[in-house]
């Protein structure tokens, strides 16, 4: 098997922010230390039928991947990383600390 491919489902709240190209991060259920690598090649342009709710299908290439015995039907998820930042500053929540200042 040399082309293998990813099909899954997606929201409806988060199908605007996918283009075909992106990278996926495959897991397999079957294989719990790997991550394939991936790249978005499908995205329905209408809800698939058999959904309770508005799930469009989406399909990624597997990149040829050695050393890892894949089958059909396994089960697996997919991560899509929509956006990255470089040379940022990220604070928690809980960290802040909040001073009572007085009005004039």
């Amino acid at each position: 098997m040399k082309d293998l491919l990813f099909k899954g489902t997606i929201d409806e709240t988060e199908v605007a922010l996918l283009t075909n190209g992106m990278s996926m991060d495959i897991s397999v259920g079957a294989l719990p230390d790997a991550t394939l690598s991936a790249k978005l090649e499908f995205i329905a342009p209408k809800v698939s039928a058999g959904t309770q709710s508005n799930q469009f299908e989406i399909k990624g290439a597997i990149a040829p991947n050695s050393g890892h015995q894949l089958r059909a039907g396994y089960s697996a998820n997919a991560t899509i990383v929509l956006g990255r930042l470089a040379n940022t500053c990220s604070q928690c929540p809980k960290v802040r600390l909040f001073t009572r200042t007085t009005r004039p």
